[in-house]
C-alpha cells in the first residue's frame, strides 16, 4: 500500500471538502450540471442507437427513455436550479426510505445484537435529515447538495490521512 499518495489523495479530498462546503452553491450547481450532462450524452446515445436493442414490442421503451433523458438533461443544462430542485427532492426521497428501511432493521436486530440502538440512530437521524430537506424545500435545494457532498469528501478525506499516517513512509 501507498500511503504517500493515500496522504496527498486525503488532503485533495479535504480540500474539496472543504471548498464544496465553504460554496455549496457553486458546488451544488456543479455536481447537477455533471448529471445534466451525463443525462444529455446518454439520451443521444440511446437515440442514436436504439435499434441494436429494441426487442419485440418493447423496441420503442428504448426510444422514449433516451428521448427522455435527453430532454430532462437539456431541461437540467438550461435550468440548473430546476434540476437541484428536482435532485433535492430525489435525495429527499432516497432519505426517507433509507431512514424507514433502517427503522426496520433495527427492529428486526433488536433481540439479535447490542448494537442495533446504533442502526436505530442513525436511520432516525437520516429521518431527520429528509424532514428538514423537504421542510426548507425549495430553498434547501441551493445548498443542500453541495453541503452533503463536501461532508462526504471531508470525512473520505480524513479516513484516507488516517490510513496514509497510519502506515510507514
Amino acid at each position: 500500500m501507498n500511503f504517500d499518495k493515500l496522504r496527498i489523495l486525503g488532503w485533495i479530498f479535504l480540500a474539496l471538502g472543504i471548498g464544496s462546503m465553504a460554496w455549496p452553491t457553486a458546488a451544488t450547481i456543479a455536481l447537477e450540471q455533471l448529471i445534466a450532462w451525463l443525462l444529455v450524452f446518454s439520451g443521444i446515445s440511446g437515440l442514436l442507437f436504439w435499434r441494436s436493442f429494441s426487442v419485440g414490442r418493447v423496441g420503442y421503451a428504448g426510444l422514449v427513455t433516451a428521448g427522455l433523458a435527453l430532454l430532462l438533461g437539456l431541461i437540467f443544462v438550461f435550468q440548473p436550479f430546476v434540476g437541484a430542485r428536482t435532485l433535492t427532492i430525489i435525495l429527499a426521497v432516497l432519505f426517507v426510505v433509507e431512514g424507514l428501511l433502517g427503522v426496520s432493521i433495527a427492529m428486526a436486530l433488536r433481540n439479535q445484537s447490542t448494537g442495533w440502538v446504533w442502526t436505530l440512530l442513525s436511520a432516525v437521524s437520516t429521518l431527520v435529515l429528509a424532514v428538514l430537506i423537504i421542510a426548507g424545500w425549495p430553498s434547501t435545494s441551493v445548498w443542500v447538495i453541495g453541503v452533503l457532498f463536501g461532508l462526504n469528501l471531508l470525512t473520505t478525506g480524513a479516513a484516507l490521512l488516517a490510513l496514509g499516517y497510519s502506515g510507514k513512509a
